[in-house]
């Protein structure tokens, strides 16, 4: 399964790692990829969450900022969904 982007453009199902270099941010599997010469990165572990940038390093940053935001908001909604 494939999920797609703008203009046609796809991203590979996250179960897919074929040909990527994964790695470890935060304790949560990350795939990076590089496509038209920017670094792309997805969590194997948690839905929906994407970075990318320039350079590797720098989609890195950006994992480690949207998966903090994803762990935040939805510890949010938990307790939003106790009160």
């Amino acid at each position: 399964m494939e999920q797609f982007l703008t203009d046609g453009e796809t991203w590979p199902d996250e179960r897919d790692t074929t040909g990527m270099d994964v790695g470890v941010v935060d304790g949560h599997r990350v795939a990076y990829s590089q496509y038209n010469g920017r670094w792309q990165a997805h969590t194997i572990d948690l839905h929906g969450v994407f970075g990318g940038g320039k350079t590797r390093e720098e989609a890195e940053q950006t994992m480690r900022e949207a998966i903090a935001f994803h762990l935040d908001d939805s510890d949010q909604v938990t307790r939003r969904k106790g009160a």
